[in-house]
């Protein structure tokens, strides 16, 4: 069975961290050296950060910003989404000390690069993101943050999240992220059509709702963005009961498949 793990999500705009509300609305938070290494002293199984103005102004990864977050020296496993066009991006991000890569747009935009960045970087480092809609139990919609617009996720997407190239996939839920307790539970059954663990993100903020998301066995980790930073020492309030905890991985280490 895979262990799970709770990843604290930094979404960054700006150069700065910032709360998001469905990807629509956002509030300052500050400081990204701040945020890391409050998150990185609490002990956070691992931790992503998200720059979600890359893509859609068509600029590649900030690798200035990157560089001052790899002169902390983080203990805590550390990777990086926003702006990866080609394997070159990628293999910038990785000597700087990122673990993994989070690929979106580019996963549904040009899919033939993965394969380059596989082989560049191994698939153990990539995963991608799927951002999702849930229209009823069966029904649901790839939601693409660049156009707005929500589209199908067919046989074509699928193929591309499960050609083996990716080690996990991010199922989003694009409409609730950043609610309390928002999280989609109709939004699970997609994870059955994929064939790598599932990392759940979107609106999860309780222990009791790790608990029950946890209980499922593709579920390798949950992601936790704007409720880490409501308050201090939120992730060792939020941690769940004793059910859980046994569940729960020290840290990331590897690849888990």
């Amino acid at each position: 069975m895979l262990k799970k793990r709770i990843i604290a999500t930094v979404l960054v705009k700006n150069d700065r961290v910032v709360q998001s509300f469905g990807f629509t609305r956002y509030l300052p938070v500050g400081s990204l050296r701040c945020v890391l290494e409050n998150l990185d002293r609490w002990s956070v199984d691992e931790i992503s950060v998200l720059a979600i103005d890359r893509s859609i102004n068509q600029l590649g990864p900030n690798l200035a910003l990157l560089g001052t977050v790899a002169e902390l020296s983080l203990s805590t496993p550390i990777s990086y989404g926003g702006g990866i066009r080609n394997a070159e991006d990628a293999c910038s991000i990785v000597k700087l000390g990122f673990e993994r890569i989070m690929l979106d747009t580019l996963t549904y935009t040009c899919p033939s690069k993965i394969a380059s960045i596989a082989r560049a970087i191994g698939s153990q480092a990539i995963m991608a993101s799927l951002p999702a809609v849930a229209l009823s139990d069966d029904e649901h919609r790839r939601f693409d943050y660049i156009t707005r617009s929500q589209k199908a996720i067919d046989n074509i997407t699928l193929e591309i999240l499960n050609s083996g190239l990716i080690s996990e996939v991010v199922l989003i839920d694009a409409i609730n992220e950043g609610r309390p307790k928002g999280f989609d539970e109709r939004l699970l059954n997609v994870a059955p059509k994929l064939s790598s663990p599932v990392i759940l993100f979107g609106g999860i903020s309780s222990s009791e709702q790790l608990s029950s998301l946890f209980g499922r066995e593709y579920v390798s980790a949950c992601a936790i963005g704007n409720f880490l930073n409501y308050r201090e020492h939120a992730f060792q309030e939020m941690l769940p009961k004793e059910t859980l905890k046994r569940l729960r991985a020290p840290s990331y280490r590897g690849n888990q498949k």
